[in-house]
This record gives structure tokens, C-alpha cells and sequence, in this order.
């Protein structure tokens, strides 16, 4: 979901609810608001889930504010460099952030310390999306269910790599509940975002990977993974 500094001033909140709901009497509440571009803090690379969905939201917003929304991508640390730039911006409505179960929910276990507490430092604008995870492997993996790939990697133990966007992501520990409930050895290659580990995937750098529909359909319709 969009996050906004909780600094910031109701008015400005409820103008973002208003914008994204259509309500004019909250854009009446402000009506020079905004006065120049806004920057939206994407925490990974280009290409992956995130990035895709916030360039979506990003689109939709210039269009019904009447101003540019810029994406900064700022990967690393599962999420934590950029939630930490959007924590210290200037509680001025001209940062907004996404947020995602890996950054509040995932971080706090496996970080020793962030910057931000995700409870206090952040106030959530609007649920912006759900998103299932997809397994998918290269077209050079010899199976075609989940089972053969079970089957296979269970023979060839260690001999699969799988991407994720980073150590702790939400790709990182599907892949991992997976080789665990089905008893086979896979090895795990960590990237700074899940748009660089698909055009590993793609160019079969890597067998196989867990990713959200619009970083992986695309692809599985073009016949460059299964």
C-alpha cells in the first residue's frame, strides 16, 4: 500500500484519499495542493511487483492531480533504504512510498535495526493491491508440473538456483517454505530487486523463481518461462 510520512498534516491525507476515490469535497479542502512534482520511493529496481505496481499508481495519480509523480527507486536491505529516505523526508505531502508485508512485517525479525519504526513513522493513504506468487522456472528445466520439478530436483539435489529481490523478501521465503514442505535442496541467489532476477530467470541465469503476475505473466505468455 502507499505510505506517506505520518508527520504529515491530515488535510494533505485525506486530500490524497480524495484524489484516489474521486471525493471533490476533500480536493476542495486544498485547492493548490500540488504546487510541483511529487516523488514516489520505490525501495526496489526497476521491473519487480513493487516498482510495477507503484509506476500503475504513479500513472493514475499525475493524471488526476495535475501533477508529475516521479518514481525513485532505492533498492537494498530488503526494503529498509528506501523506507528509511522516506521516513526522514520532509513531512510536506511531496514523498509518498509503497509499502508491503516485507517491510513491516518481515524486517523487524530479521534486521538487527532499521532506521524507522513501520508502525509509528508511516501512515497508510489506501490498499493499493494484492498479488499471489507464481513459480516459475526456465523453459531449460525439464518438467512441466510441479511435481516433476519436485521430482527432478530431488535427483539433482542443489543443482537448481532460484532468485529472489533480496535475503528475507517475500519470493525468498516462499521459495524457501516450498523446498522445505517438499523435502529438496535449492539454491538461493539474492538480487537487489525482482526485476533483475527475472532477466536472469529469462536468460537462464537462474532455473526458477517465485514472482507476482505482472513481472512473470507476461513472459510465461511469450513462452520465455513455464
Amino acid at each position: 500500500m502507499p505510505f506517506i510520512n505520518a508527520q504529515i498534516q491530515s488535510f494533505m491525507l485525506s486530500l490524497l484519499l480524495g484524489s484516489l476515490s474521486l471525493l471533490s469535497t476533500d480536493l476542495a479542502a486544498d485547492s493548490t495542493y500540488p504546487t510541483r512534482p511529487i516523488r514516489l520511493i520505490v525501495q526496489f529496481s526497476p521491473g519487480g511487483n513493487v516498482d510495477t505496481t507503484a509506476r500503475t499508481i504513479a500513472r493514475q495519480l499525475s493524471e488526476q492531480l495535475g501533477q508529475q509523480v516521479v518514481i525513485d527507486n532505492r533498492p537494498g536491505a530488503n526494503g529498509a533504504i528506501g523506507l528509511e529516505l522516506l521516513a526522514g523526508a520532509s513531512p510536506d505531502g511531496y514523498t509518498l512510498g509503497i509499502g508491503f508485508i516485507g517491510n513491516f512485517a518481515i524486517n523487524p525479525h530479521l534486521l538487527a535495526k532499521t532506521r524507522f519504526d513501520p508502525l509509528k513513522d508511516f501512515t497508510a493513504i489506501s490498499r493499493a493491491a494484492d498479488a499471489p506468487n507464481i513459480l516459475a522456472v526456465h523453459p531449460s528445466v525439464p518438467v512441466k508440473s510441479v511435481a516433476d520439478l519436485v521430482a527432478h530436483a530431488g535427483k539433482n539435489p542443489g543443482s537448481l538456483a532460484y532468485g529472489s529481490g533480496g535475503v528475507g523478501t517475500v519470493n525468498h521465503l516462499a521459495a524457501e517454505l516450498f523446498s522445505r514442505r517438499a523435502g529438496i535442496s535449492l539454491l538461493h541467489v539474492p538480487y537487489k530487486g525482482s526485476g533483475q532476477a527475472i532477466t536472469d530467470l529469462i536468460g537462464g541465469n537462474i532455473q526458477l523463481m517465485f514472482g507476482g503476475p505482472p513481472s512473470i505473466a507476461p513472459h510465461a505468455r511469450a513462452g520465455r518461462l513455464r
